[in-house]
């Protein structure tokens, strides 16, 4: 089993998202292209969220993709970690998760 590791400005910043609403929210790890298992930023796409679900907007995640590739990151740094919170404190996954 494959672990991914994040850095504290990424976890502080995937924990501010958990806890500024309540609503899921989704978002990418950005990895360096050392070590694509430690997550070093979590970044954020235009999306709709409810309380158990994200849905991102096609054209804001072609945007992302389209800004990540010209800030010079390669596809599997910023676009192979897909992360989503749960509202309310809740670290288990989802049945969907699973």
């Amino acid at each position: 089993m494959n672990k991914l590791f994040y850095t504290p400005y990424a976890y502080a910043k995937l924990i501010f998202m958990r806890d500024i609403g309540d609503t899921e929210v989704g978002g990418w790890g950005i990895t360096s292209e050392q070590n694509p298992a430690i997550i070093h930023d979590f970044q954020l796409c235009p999306q709709e969220c409810s309380s158990t679900s994200v849905d991102f907007d096609d054209d804001g995640l072609v945007q992302f993709f389209d800004r990540m590739a010209s800030a010079g990151l390669q596809p599997f740094q910023y676009g192979r970690v897909w992360i989503h919170t749960h509202p309310g404190n809740s670290a288990s996954p989802s049945g969907t998760d699973v």
